[in-house]
């Protein structure tokens, strides 16, 4: 009997309370509908893009060779003489003829937000060389043309694009690629993309903020909410600290930009946060003993500096890689409060290395390398910058510096090259 009651009580059914069963109910439909809505959302803005044509007045346009670049426009659009002014090749330069001038030495120079310029393209460092190089031409040799063909977040694939695309038919008798030690290595997986007619930067050397960038739904969320977001998380990470602005004791004169918020006079020098946030993303370049990651992305840009060289070799036309500092390779202050701040081991940090490495290249392939490090430490002064502060980039004064080291560079070349004729 007792045996009987056991089997006879294992067969009762057990009820799960309803309000449980409820509950999972509704968090399934909960969850069904967010995915459904979210799917949709993707479609929906997938289709719009792909019926609606762009604005020919947007700033940016997609390009199948070089991933992006300025949108011309109509030929009268704008003022030629405008610093803002988008040529006929489609970058922030004067109007250039696409046949090269008979007797006209072109260079081409490539390259990415330094060759497009923080500052008027008039004092751009590409301009200087040519203003320099038409300055003092030797008799009977025809002028220099310099075209600058550069968007900001380009990286060397892009510049790759553009000069087996558009660049060889502008008929070169030199290329000069400029590298940014800053960020043309650790900046490979930040892949510039025009969404919505502007210039949005997709990927990420983060896996889940590149696999959630994938979505274009996520980038228009990012694009309209985010990114404030970010500029209040930004303004925490050094908060309650002494050196949440860090100040530098030297004083420098105002950069073009602060000169609109300034009547003149020296300004006090500091360091901001996005600013140190640069450098963090950055900083894995200099280390003595990369990560894996960054490693992986020395070989990349290696492998892509290696294509240009052989792109134009199989072209017969000569080229140099101009090797673009940083600030904090420069300005020893600066670095010294840089590693003080974001509390980096100098030990494990070897801040000329990435010239070696370039260098090294350049010696194993056999091409033309100027390395502006050395000279532009030599022409340092805490009094008269050659960095915007806080902007990465370099201002009038940096950019006449490079451009008549790039000139002198250039005048030695032509003349060698002159002799093997």
């Amino acid at each position: 009997m007792l045996f009987c009651s056991v089997v006879q009580y294992r067969k009762i059914p057990i009820r799960r309370p309803i309000i449980f069963t409820n509950i999972r109910k509704k968090i399934a439909l909960l969850l069904f509908g967010l995915i459904f809505s979210l799917v949709i959302g993707e479609m929906g803005i997938r289709l719009l893009q792909a019926v609606l044509p762009p604005s020919p007045q947007a700033y940016w346009k997609d390009d199948p060779h070089c991933g992006y670049r300025l949108n011309a426009g109509p030929p009268l659009a704008a003022d030629p003489s405008s610093t803002e002014y988008i040529n006929n090749l489609g970058f922030r330069d004067r109007d250039r003829p696409t046949r090269k001038p008979e007797g006209t030495y072109r260079v081409l120079g490539l390259g990415d937000s330094f060759v497009y310029g923080a500052v008027a393209p008039r004092q751009n460092f590409l301009q200087v060389a040519e203003a320099e190089l038409n300055k003092s031409q030797a008799p009977g040799s025809g002028p220099v043309d310099i075209p600058l063909l550069g968007c900001p977040g380009w990286s060397v694939e892009n510049e790759l694009g553009l000069l087996q695309s558009q660049g060889l038919e502008l008929q070169p008798d030199l290329v000069v690629l400029n590298f940014f030690v800053g960020n043309d290595v650790t900046g490979i997986p930040v892949r510039g993309t025009i969404f919505m007619g502007e210039l949005h930067f997709q990927g990420s050397n983060r896996w889940w903020l590149r696999t959630l960038r994938k979505s274009h739904l996520f980038m228009l969320v990012e694009k309209s909410v985010l990114v404030g977001l970010r500029k209040k998380w930004l303004d925490r990470q050094f908060q309650g600290d002494d050196q949440s602005e860090i100040m530098l004791g030297a004083t420098v004169s105002p950069s073009p930009k602060e000169q609109s918020a300034n009547t003149g006079g020296p300004v006090a020098r500091t360091l901001t946060n996005s600013y140190l946030l640069i450098q963090k993303k950055n900083q894995g370049v200099y280390r003595q003993q990369p990560d894996h990651q960054v490693a992986q992305l020395w070989q990349e840009a290696e492998e892509q500096l290696i294509a240009v060289d052989r792109t134009c070799r199989e072209a017969g036309i000569p080229w140099i890689l101009v090797i673009i500092p940083t600030e904090i390779q420069v300005d020893e202050a600066v670095r010294q409060q840089v590693v003080d701040k974001l509390a980096l081991e100098p030990a494990n940090f070897d801040f000329d290395s990435p010239q070696r490495r370039l260098c090294a290249l350049a010696e194993k392939y056999n091409f033309e390398v100027l390395d502006l490090l050395p000279e532009m430490r030599l022409a340092h002064d805490p009094d008269n910058l050659l960095y915007i502060p806080n902007d990465t980039h370099w201002n009038e004064r940096g950019n006449d510096l490079a451009g008549r080291l790039l000139a002198q560079k250039i005048r030695y070349l032509r003349r060698a090259n002159s002799k093997d004729l």
